[in-house]
């Protein structure tokens, strides 16, 4: 007896399916065939990974000129602030994302951390 010949129509409609609707929205072609959505798709795919790590380069950066714009004000750098900062014993509760918002939200609080790293 022979064996039942095997069919991957589900299969491969299921794969074309998932980057057919990955193009959904692209220009021309890329929205309605296979072969140009797949290379479309995970095109956009590698720009969304690359967006997410540069989002967070741009944040830190933003984080920094905060830091920097209140060092000025109070007659420092941000260099400065940040090595005498470093050696400080606030170098392991503090990263620079909470130290912005604190200075957004709790300028006298920050001021007094920033007294004291600057005594050093």
């Amino acid at each position: 007896k022979k064996m039942a010949r095997v069919k991957r129509g589900v299969d491969t409609n299921r794969k074309h399916k998932k980057f057919l609707k990955l193009g959904k929205g692209m220009l021309g072609r890329a929205s309605r065939c296979y072969k140009i959505a797949r290379r479309m798709g995970l095109r956009a795919l590698q720009f969304q990974y690359i967006g997410r790590k540069n989002r967070k380069r741009d944040f830190r950066s933003k984080f920094i000129a905060i830091i920097n714009t209140f060092c000025r004000l109070n007659g420092s750098r941000y260099s400065i602030f940040i090595s005498k900062f470093n050696k400080s014993e606030f170098v392991n509760c503090l990263d620079r994302k909470t130290m912005a918002i604190m200075i957004q939200n709790n300028k006298e609080e920050f001021t007094n951390i920033y007294n004291k790293c600057m005594e050093i």
